[in-house]
């Protein structure tokens, strides 16, 4: 077993196993350092294959792609989802998605896309929308980057700061709870369907929970209309608890 060393204030350790260099940090003692490669070393060398090309040879992109392929054709918004998918795909000049709604559901009304995936081409952008598009640019750069970063990196290797980076970046940048809380759940759903669907055991928690995030506001403030208050007030005359109109 390879010896843990200190970085900074935690502990790290280097592995070679089956032609795979794996590298970890951040644990807050050597003996969670060796807890943690015992367990990679189990998760490689057990009998049979992990889905895919496994944790270790997978980047986030690449999941996103084939998540994408098992996971959207059952869902009937799955174009929210690939919009914000691909995302992650250009960041890293993959192919995106690109759905096509089928005329009649499939297997019991349970597919309802067809997933296909295409080069993007560079379109012209109108020069009426450059002084925007290079605005929204500007605007997103410091998340853009950090989402190439996560786009690129293998899934084993993310860990939850790596995503708590982008939600920071997103805060810094002015983007709205709800965006942000889109997003989040996109990574989150990416990393359960990997450890429940494809049981790969090296991701022993989802690292996109658990995290820093802005509260999300739902409350919204309404006026009654005229018809609406007359029909409360006969509503509640017609109530037999007597408390209730005053």
């Amino acid at each position: 077993m390879a010896k843990p060393y200190r970085e900074g204030s935690h502990w790290s350790f280097r592995l070679r196993i089956k032609g795979e260099d794996i590298y970890r940090t951040g644990y807050a003692t050597q003996a969670l350092a060796n807890e943690a490669q015992t367990e990679i070393r189990f998760a490689l060398r057990q009998k049979g294959q992990p889905a895919a090309a496994g944790p270790f040879r997978t980047t986030l992109g690449q999941a996103f792609m084939n998540y994408a392929r098992e996971r959207l054709p059952k869902l009937k918004g799955a174009n929210v989802d690939a919009v914000r998918i691909n995302r992650y795909l250009r960041a890293v000049g993959l192919p995106i998605i690109r759905l096509k709604r089928l005329e009649r559901p499939m297997n019991g009304a349970s597919i309802y896309w067809e997933v296909r995936f295409e080069a993007e081409t560079t379109s012209r952008t109108p020069n009426s929308l450059k002084a925007h598009q290079a605005k929204l640019s500007k605007n997103s750069s410091q998340s853009l980057l950090v989402r190439q970063r996560l786009a690129g990196m293998t899934m084993s290797d993310v860990m939850t700061y790596h995503i708590q980076e982008f939600i920071d970046a997103m805060v810094t940048e002015g983007k709205g709870a709800a965006t942000i809380d889109h997003e989040r759940a996109e990574l989150r759903r990416l990393f359960s369907h990997a450890i429940h669907i494809w049981r790969w055991r090296s991701i022993e928690t989802n690292p996109a929970s658990n995290l820093n995030v802005p509260v999300v506001n739902n409350k919204r403030d309404r006026v009654l209309s005229n018809d609406e208050w007359r029909k409360m007030l006969k509503a509640l005359a017609e109530s037999r608890n007597r408390y209730a109109v005053p």
